[in-house]
């Protein structure tokens, strides 16, 4: 996938969402989440999952956005704790 592509967007949005609204376990600030949201519904078709909302309901990611999640909050948990915004 190609960094700034319309899908790498849209996998950026979608495990960012999973962490806040599943997980309750953001990484980033919701500043930081509103640009990429933002430029993601600009490059993004209309019928693209980054045009609708978030869901906390963890059966409307696919388990690729789940494990990507997971790996990301892995990865800061290992760095030394978790940040909170």
């Amino acid at each position: 996938m190609e960094l700034s592509s319309p899908e790498w967007y849209e996998n950026e949005v979608l495990v960012h969402r999973y962490l806040y609204y599943v997980l309750n376990e953001p990484i980033i600030s919701d500043f930081e989440y509103d640009l990429i949201e933002r430029e993601a519904r600009a490059i993004c078709p209309v019928d693209s999952v980054v045009q609708g909302i978030g869901s906390s309901l963890a059966s409307s990611y696919s388990l690729d956005i789940a494990m990507d999640a997971a790996s990301r909050l892995e990865n800061i948990s290992f760095l030394g704790g978790k940040l909170k915004w």
